[in-house]
């Protein structure tokens, strides 16, 4: 009868002497006592074939590219089972299937008796070590940092990690354990991948082609390591290949061709049955008869091709029997907080092993905030202007030439109409001046006179624009117009000309300023730009090159949740945002002086909310975006539209009547619009706009959040 020796960190089953010795690793975080039985619910008599590994009748599509149809497949326990097949033939959605990643439309998979994906099985998580296709780990991170990261994903006690991590470098001849990945050849890598896998010392190993790119030589000692632990550690092996001849090392092997499974034997006899010398040529065979017998390549049953089925299978149905692994009730409901802080811990790591990206991610909003206010909004200066002076004595006129002759404009004088047209058209200035003959005496006239002229009957200074660039224009036309009446009526505040021109309305000023400047009023759109953007394109990138890595894919296999992802990258980026805030605050407020009236608390309050917003996009981005391209083609796709709707360059009130309703719905719309009102009117947060920008970023943020956990789980492995 077999026992169990429940650990806290692993299982291991123990037989009695007199029997044959198994040691099976269970789940490492249940507590009650269990056993492992087979089918019936008997104990396992030891002269019967034990299953590990049942798959049943699997089928699996993506969309309407059908991938696995009517897989069936029988692993042994403590065994090494080869699937062989060429690239794109459904080896590795199979292997995601076993692994809780892919849920099949039909058919069953049972692991040690249960289904992945259930809380029985601890599949995703402590119930398999899974290596994917890449070699899914931290460059940046040492041995015994990786070996720790995971080993904590499995709930293991540090005291338990660190005799794992000494253990597995005897055991597959690893560098010392302080040395970093990066420096490791990749063969050592290679290594380093399976140890992680075995770190828990889990009762089923899976391992997605981990010789493919690799040299023959490596390729055999990755073998020898397999034999060597199948026999120390009493492991079930699952190996997928391309090399079909390396094969010949695994106790069974089964060939896959276009989402079938057309034999699954033992590669010895399968040469003998076949007659012949590789298992390439049995391979080739195999495949003619495929073709000749199933020309519709209809669906196998289990051991593969009707034709040679009764030659080549030597195994008794009636005496297989599943080893099962009893369900236990887990040992808390917390589990997910040990997964999250394990994340933190790994997150915090990549960050402090890159201080000069850490100070850049810092400062980047902060200069960006800088940059933008200093060359976005301030008024126009050294405006070139022609001038044709035509006045006799031009008394007048060179008054308010030598008042043009300033900051603002550079005069250049002509002597001919058509030669300052000339200028305009050239692109060598942006308007042309012309005061006619005798303008002077006219305008001395008008002023000494006792009664007043008609409008039509003033004299006329010629005004000849470049109308293309609309703030050049306006400012040109307006500070003209002030300067003429500066110079015309502040000369002689008592004649004539000066009470035609005076201004009916006594204007105040409630808020603001005399003269406003256009960065005023995009200075907080600016600081919230820069805030929501920086922390949308980190988070982008950052989970993106994960997931092409293989990491994120092997992060969730451990037991990771997409939901406990999602909270650790917000929980850790988070502190990096509130450094961003804070520079960027600091920045615009006190270095480029920008006239604050309300509270900075409140101002920061918003300005961190923005950020969250746009962390919370870069994960939506992240989770629809297979690689770096396409998630900068994301992010560019979302940057222009709501910087615009949102009035963060231009005010809403000047948008199209459809438009304004959108724009209301933006992300940063009503946030902008509790900001500025902070800045510009320092109301509080008793005011409804400010509550009302609060609530709305809040809204947003919750949203995207759910979307990109809907997108990891949904969407990230098709």
């Amino acid at each position: 009868m077999a026992l169990i020796d429940h650990k806290k960190d692993s299982f291991e089953l123990v037989i009695n002497k007199r029997d044959e010795k198994i040691k099976s690793s269970l789940c490492s975080f249940y507590q009650n006592d269990g056993f492992i039985s087979d089918d019936d619910g008997g104990p396992i008599s030891h002269s019967e074939p034990k299953i590990a590994v049942r798959v049943k009748n699997v089928h699996l599509s993506y969309g309407k590219i059908s991938v696995l149809n009517g897989i069936n497949m029988k692993v042994p326990f403590k065994k090494i089972y080869a699937l062989l097949g060429p690239s794109g033939c459904g080896k590795t959605s199979l292997l995601r299937c076993v692994v809780g990643i892919n849920r099949p439309q039909q058919g069953e998979i049972l692991v040690y008796g249960n289904r992945p994906g259930t809380i029985e099985s601890c599949i995703p998580g402590p119930g398999l070590g899974y290596t994917p296709q890449e070699i899914a780990l931290f460059e940046d991170f040492t041995i015994a940092e990786t070996f720790e990261y995971f080993g904590r994903l499995f709930h293991m006690k540090s005291k338990k990690i660190i005799e794992q991590t000494e253990r597995l470098i005897r055991l597959l001849n690893l560098p010392r354990r302080n040395y970093f990945i990066r420096k490791l050849s990749g063969g050592q890598k290679r290594r380093v991948s399976l140890a992680v896998a075995l770190i828990h010392s889990p009762p089923l190993l899976i391992l997605d082609e981990p010789t493919v790119g690799v040299d023959p030589i490596l390729r055999q000692n990755i073998w020898d390591h397999l034999h060597s632990i199948v026999k120390q550690m009493d492991l079930t092996i699952i190996i997928t290949t391309q090399y079909i001849e390396e094969a010949k090392s695994a106790d069974l092997v089964s060939l896959m061709r276009s989402g079938r499974l057309m034999v699954e034997e033992n590669p010895l006899t399968l040469l003998q049955r076949l007659g012949q010398s590789s298992l390439e040529d049995v391979f080739l065979k195999l495949c003619q008869i495929d073709d000749q017998k199933h020309p519709e390549k209809s669906i196998s049953n289990r051991n593969g091709l009707e034709s040679i089925i009764e030659t080549i299978s030597t195994t008794e149905v009636a005496s297989e029997s599943m080893i099962q692994l009893k369900p236990f009730r887990s040992r808390t409901n917390f589990e997910f907080i040990d997964r999250i802080r394990a994340l933190n811990w790994k997150n915090l790591i990549t960050i402090r092993r890159n201080l000069s990206m850490l100070i850049i991610q810092f400062l980047m909003p902060s200069f960006q905030c800088f940059l933008n206010f200093i060359c976005l909004g301030p008024d126009p200066y050294d405006l070139p202007i022609a001038i044709v002076n035509e006045d006799q004595p031009p008394i007048v006129s060179n008054l308010f030439i030598r008042n043009l002759n300033n900051i603002t404009f550079r005069s250049i004088v002509l002597d001919e109409l058509e030669n300052g047209l000339d200028q305009i058209r050239n692109g060598l200035a942006w308007a042309l001046i012309r005061f006619p003959k005798n303008y002077t005496k006219a305008m001395q006239r008008i002023s000494s006179s006792m009664e007043y002229e008609d409008d039509n009957k003033l004299p006329q200074i010629d005004l000849h624009l470049d109308t293309t660039n609309y703030k050049n224009l306006w400012f040109t036309y307006n500070q003209t117009m002030a300067m003429a009446n500066e110079i015309f009526v502040g000369e002689d505040p008592q004649s004539n000309l000066a009470h035609n021109q005076q201004n009916p309305f006594n204007s105040s000023i409630v808020y603001g300023v005399e003269s406003p400047e256009m960065s005023e009023y995009m200075a907080p759109g600016l600081l919230s730009m820069a805030i929501f953007f920086a922390a949308m394109a980190l988070t982008a990138i950052t989970l993106v090159l994960e997931r092409k890595n293989g990491i994120f894919e092997r992060t969730l296999v451990s037991g990771v949740r997409t939901f406990e992802f999602v909270v650790s990258q917000i929980s850790t980026q988070l502190l990096v945002l509130a450094v961003q805030v804070f520079f960027s605050i600091i920045t615009m407020l006190y270095i480029l002086d920008i006239d604050n009236k309300g509270s900075i608390t409140l101002i920061y309050s918003l300005t961190l909310i923005q950020g969250m917003c746009g962390m919370a996009l870069g994960l939506v981005v992240s989770a629809f975006s297979r690689n770096e391209s396409q998630a900068l083609a994301l992010s560019m796709a979302f940057f222009l539209p709501v910087s615009i709707i949102s009035g963060i360059f231009w005010p809403i009130e000047s948008m199209p009547l459809y438009m304004k309703p959108i724009s209301l719905f933006g992300p940063q719309t009503y946030s902008l619009k509790a900001m500025r009102s902070v800045i510009s009117y320092g109301w509080s947060i008793k005011n409804p706009l400010i509550i009302y920008g609060l609530i709305s970023s809040t809204i947003w943020f919750i949203f995207l959040v759910l979307l990109a956990t809907f997108g990891f789980k949904m969407i990230s492995f098709y």
